[in-house]
């Protein structure tokens, strides 16, 4: 099999679900991991993916806009880092509210440490399955649609549910950050209820992984200042970070 035909084989595996393990590539195509590792490098050169541990995902651009388990896969660690800092906030018997995202289900296992008495209201249907795990989280669940590609709960009684209630944090989990432009996002009936939240909460924090940074979205949703503190990873370069606190952006 030529090198095209294996590119190929590897760019349509990728359309269909984003990731790629090495091991598999070499069983389907029959060839040597070396082959597969030279394969997905060059293609990684060529812009077409990103290579990981074990496999390779789709390029990040693409990756953007892909659902939940899409995203999922990319930039983790940086997602748990700024989670850690997102979890310090809390204290006992605040009621919390998390919206749908990848950095949300990361910060909802972050929760699974925190001793505290606390109540979190959700539609994030991966916090909602890891929060049920802990002895000292009241979770509340608000009614809706299920977005099965988000793996969120939607629509016009969810934001009306979750304009009822008083919080004291809401941590929001956005597509992109640009110091210019503000919060953007794709997902449209999310934006939604994200403002719902910002709407009904003490103080708004917006948890982003640096990949997010200098980009912009679908559709423009939250200006800047409706955030009260942005949190993010420590690969943040220091000429950005300075720029947003400049441009009056609390930054963590």
């Amino acid at each position: 099999m030529l090198f095209e035909e294996r590119a190929d084989y590897i760019l349509r595996k990728l359309e269909e679900k984003n990731l790629v393990k090495t091991n598999d590539l070499v069983e389907e195509m029959n060839v040597s991991i070396d082959t597969i590792r030279r394969d997905l490098k060059k293609l990684e050169e060529e812009g077409k993916l990103t290579c990981i541990r074990g496999g390779a995902c789709a390029s990040e651009d693409v990756l953007q806009y892909s659902p939940f388990f899409g995203r999922q896969i990319i930039n983790e660690a940086q997602k748990r880092e700024a989670a850690k800092k997102a979890v310090a906030l809390i204290h006992s018997e605040n009621i919390i509210a998390l919206n749908a995202g990848t950095t949300n289900a990361v910060l909802a296992e972050e929760l699974l440490h925190l001793k505290k008495h606390i109540t979190v209201v959700t539609n994030n249907l991966s916090a909602i399955s890891t929060l049920t795990a802990s002895e000292y989280i009241d979770l509340i669940i608000p009614g809706g649609m299920i977005d099965k590609q988000e793996l969120s709960i939607i629509g016009y009684n969810c934001v009306k549910e979750l304009s009822s209630y008083s919080f004291d944090l809401s941590f929001l989990s956005i597509n992109a950050f640009h110091l210019k432009y503000g919060f953007s996002d794709f997902r449209f009936q999310e934006i939604d209820i994200m403002n719902a939240m910002i709407q009904h909460s003490k103080k708004t924090v917006a948890v982003l992984d640096t990949h997010k940074f200098n980009k912009l979205s679908k559709k423009i949703c939250i200006p800047t200042e409706c955030v009260d503190l942005l949190i993010t990873d420590s690969s943040l370069e220091s000429d950005v970070r300075e720029k947003i606190q400049e441009a009056g952006l609390e930054i963590m």
